[in-house]
């Protein structure tokens, strides 16, 4: 995995490198798979046929796009949608995507987004993101200032025939639509769009394709099954064209160029799958393969990406400079380290709790409390986060001696492939990590001094259950702080949370670390 990601930073380094997304990004935000999106598409045209009829409910129209769908399958069902109603497509597209959102701003821009946005903004002026979603999700967050302020028009940030060397854009190769219902001039959708592309090789899409398929450079692709049939058409045409290249090489000994590299990032299967996959792909295809848990997973690939996976990953960490020096620009090491900090943000975090314990009714029995780590000491190797502050009272505060030492003392490593603990994962992953009781990653990495460090001296802890919440910052959207929970209970209150509202309520906790952590790092009272 290092030599791939390695051979992608190099590409990116030397402005040779494409970026593919696919719908695998915009699912976190909230918008369908396109099975689900082409079974939208025929309920929305037959909600809008039968306005009005009393006798028709809508479950019924629902079982009716089931089953049409089933017949029609994905490319069939929009062809028909297109057919019976082709001047409001768009606007039938549109709902089908967005739901009942009317504007853009409803939408949510994730971590992924903004970290793809930080790497083109590294880059502005070549292009870089090419996209066969219709959603701007992208576009906003090119959009929103790393440095905070008014967010800008981000429309600006749409390649649609404008050329931009001062701004990144985004290239929809199959066109875009807005939840007004707006859209661009050609949309691929349907089996007949698929099918009229095929048939002229001359066209502007089928340009930008082969373009981004055959270029120099590498292609990294993200959030893709690799089933899209452009997508295939020109995979296969590039395979076609390699294996006549070696012929004549072997012949002729040819020098002729050979397209850059394919590199494709999955979500991990079991192991037997991941081996047949691996084999489809690479011997098949000529795609590396780069394995992730989820797709959650893309920020930290792409951090790796930008700043290199390093010579030796089991010490250090490319980019942990850039978030030190972003955290000592709003906060001092002196004034972690003084008496007036330790008070100030052991009420912060006190306080957070207290709005956690409200939010979620939190049982009197259960204790909560949170801890504050942050990238604060240079000179330490390998590199370390350091828990500075706590719910439970003022750690030590005096700035030089043995106080300061003691706090140090709780340092957690977080090279890229040696973390220590689960503040250590967050951080070095950008992740939320939840570890419940007798879970291995509490101590991960943790030596036997240290598990006598983090306990109390009769070595019991009181608390079983931890949660880290990492909090991402600077222009880079990089880690600089990690806020961790512990709970009292086995069974803590995030793992209590309701199936049908436990993402909102993971979110709205989440909201309240990064907040209290922002603030303490502004020094607010």
């Amino acid at each position: 995995m290092d030599a791939v990601l390695s051979d992608l930073h190099l590409a990116y380094a030397n402005g040779q490198l494409r970026v593919l997304l696919g719908a695998g990004l915009s699912l976190s935000s909230g918008l369908p798979p396109w099975d689900v999106l082409n079974e939208r598409l025929l309920l929305e045209h037959l909600r809008e046929r039968y306005r009005g009829v009393d006798l028709v409910t809508d479950p019924q129209l629902a079982e009716t796009a089931r089953k049409l769908y089933g017949r029609l399958g994905r490319d069939g069902s929009a062809d028909l949608v297109r057919m019976l109603t082709p001047d409001g497509f768009a606007r039938r597209l549109a709902r089908a995507l967005y739901g009942n959102r009317r504007s853009a701003e409803e939408l949510v821009v994730r971590s992924a987004h903004l970290a793809l946005a930080a790497l083109a903004r590294r880059r502005a002026g070549s292009d870089l993101l090419f996209t066969t979603n219709f959603d701007p999700l992208m576009e906003m967050a090119l959009s929103m200032p790393p440095a905070g302020g008014p967010v800008r028009t981000w429309r600006a940030h749409r390649l649609d025939g404008r050329r931009s060397r001062t701004l990144p854009q985004v290239a929809h190769l199959h066109g875009w639509v807005d939840p007004s219902g707006e859209a661009s001039r050609h949309l691929v959708l349907t089996e007949s769009d698929y099918l009229e592309l095929a048939a002229r090789d001359g066209h502007e899409i089928n340009r930008q394709w082969d373009a981004l398929i055959n270029g120099e450079g590498m292609l990294l692709v993200l959030g893709m099954s690799l089933n899209d049939p452009n997508l295939r058409r020109f995979l296969h045409e590039r395979r076609r064209r390699q294996r006549q290249r070696q012929r004549q090489r072997q012949r002729q000994r040819s020098r002729s160029r050979l397209p850059g590299p394919i590199c494709a990032v999955f979500e991990r299967a079991d192991a037997h799958s991941d081996a047949y996959l691996r084999f489809y792909w690479e011997q098949g295809w000529g795609i590396q393969k780069l394995d992730v848990p989820t797709f959650d997973s893309i920020p930290t690939v792409l951090r790796a990406v930008a700043f290199g996976p390093g010579s030796d990953p089991s010490r250090e960490l490319t980019w942990l400079s850039l978030a030190r020096d972003w955290v000592a620009q709003r906060l001092t090491a002196g004034q972690i380290f003084s008496q007036d900090w330790q008070e100030l943000a052991s009420r912060q975090l006190l306080k957070m709790v207290g709005k956690l314990r409200t939010a979620f009714q939190l049982p009197g029995e259960e204790t909560v409390t949170a801890s504050l780590f942050l990238p604060i000491d240079g000179q330490r190797r390998p590199p370390v986060i350091t828990r500075v502050a706590s719910s439970r009272g003022p750690l030590p505060g005096d700035p030089a001696g043995r106080a300061k030492e003691a706090l140090l003392r709780r340092s957690l490593n977080v090279a890229r492939s040696a973390p220590q603990g689960i503040a250590g994962s967050a951080f070095v992953e950008g992740l939320p990590v939840n570890a419940p009781f007798g879970s291995r990653r509490i101590d991960a990495g943790f030596s036997g001094e240290m598990v006598r460090a983090w306990d109390h001296e009769d070595h019991y802890r009181d608390w079983r259950s931890t949660y880290a919440v990492p909090v991402l910052d600077t222009p880079e959207w990089l880690p600089v702080a990690v806020v961790a929970l512990t709970s009292s209970f086995s069974d803590p209150f995030w793992n209590r949370f309701p199936d049908a509202v436990r993402d909102d309520f993971l979110t709205e906790m989440k909201r309240y670390c990064r907040k209290a952590a922002k603030e303490l790092l502004r020094g607010r009272p």
